[in-house]
């Protein structure tokens, strides 16, 4: 079972069984109540649902049918309810619901989706409904991709990585309107690419990685303006990239994980100033990597995955301080890995 989600008293997931392929399933919690919603790919083809997001009381995800590409879907929670929002046809090889993430903003969801000829890969929203499922806006005009991605909502706008074709890829902004969507932030000016990524929001501040062309990828903030956006800090200075990954929000600092030519990928804090920008904890003592990942924070104690040289890969639990940073379990004793990933948060539990 996988990508499991959450709606009206039921959970809803991906699973595969004797005679279909990866399919959509439901369950009550109890054996009885565990069964097959739909077989979407009839047979033993998969339909492989994925991306689960609630709007306006139904349930949207991305799935394909045999001979065609994933597309949206909806569903009500029974067989007969469970449809296409997004029809491949006439073209079933070319819509493609990209692997992005589904996000809510104004009584409705925005992803991407490659509709083939038509579009290329733009900015779509739906509502729940066929009628209500359309493009947002030709970003990069034709056929191209504008390719947006990571969709955070901030400042009563959605904000994402796109490119237009000329200004390579930047932080685009959208109320949700074709007039209403534009580049916000052009942070490597010209045709080059500023390649923003992990967009996530602390409070006021949105935190990104990005690279201006001179300094290599590194951490950046904004605060919704032009004027109150810059990097943060050079984490590896010069052109080297410290690549700022596994963003994650613990109380008013972002945790994340930054490379440098001393320690390697090691776990970083920010509280988006230059001096409160610094190393946590060197895990895998030296130049070696710890490679924090899959951060997920519960409580006042965050939990993520990194490697060392003893434990291998395993859990760890910092709390933001060097001393309150430290292995949970060694789950497979020594040097071999248990390899957890995918952490996420359940019932105040991990």
């Amino acid at each position: 079972p996988s990508w499991n989600y959450t709606y009206n008293g039921k959970m809803y997931f991906s699973a595969e069984d004797d005679t279909h392929g990866q399919e959509l399933w439901a369950t009550d919690g109890t054996e009885a109540g565990t069964s097959m919603l739909k077989d979407i790919c009839t047979g033993i083809c998969s339909g492989d649902p994925e991306m689960f997001a609630e709007i306006n009381g139904v349930l949207v995800f991305r799935a394909s049918i045999a001979s065609q590409n994933s597309t949206l879907w909806k569903t009500d929670g029974t067989e007969a309810g469970t449809t296409m929002l997004v029809d491949p046809n006439p073209n079933p090889d070319t819509v493609f619901l990209g692997w992005r993430n589904l996000i809510p903003f104004n009584g409705k969801l925005y992803f991407y989706l490659n509709d083939g000829p038509a579009n290329g890969g733009e900015l779509w929203m739906t509502d729940g409904t066929v009628e209500g499922t359309e493009l947002v806006k030709d970003i990069y005009p034709g056929s191209n991709w504008s390719s947006p991605s990571n969709f955070v909502v901030f400042n009563d706008a959605l904000y994402f990585p796109a490119t237009d074709g000329v200004n390579g890829i930047e932080i685009w902004k959208s109320d949700g309107t074709t007039l209403g969507t534009s580049m916000f932030l052009d942070i490597n000016p010209g045709s080059a690419a500023s390649n923003p990524s992990m967009l996530t929001v602390v409070g006021s501040i949105a935190y990104f990685s990005a690279s201006n062309g001179v300094n290599g990828n590194e951490l950046w903030k904004t605060d919704g303006t032009v004027l109150g956006s810059s990097m943060v800090k050079d984490i590896y200075p010069g052109a080297s990239n410290s690549s700022p990954s596994a963003l994650t929000v613990k109380g008013g600092v972002v945790l994340f994980s930054a490379t440098t030519a001393n320690e390697g990928s090691e776990l970083w804090k920010s509280d988006g100033t230059e001096i409160g920008t610094e190393l946590v904890k060197d895990i895998n003592s030296g130049v070696p990597s710890a490679s924090p990942r899959y951060m997920v924070t519960i409580g006042s104690t965050t939990y993520f995955r990194a490697l060392t040289a003893t434990e291998g890969w395993e859990v760890w639990k910092t709390d933001g301080t060097t001393l309150g940073t430290s292995l949970l379990k060694d789950i497979v004793p020594g040097s071999s890995s248990s390899g957890p990933y995918a952490l996420i948060s359940y019932n105040n539990e991990l």
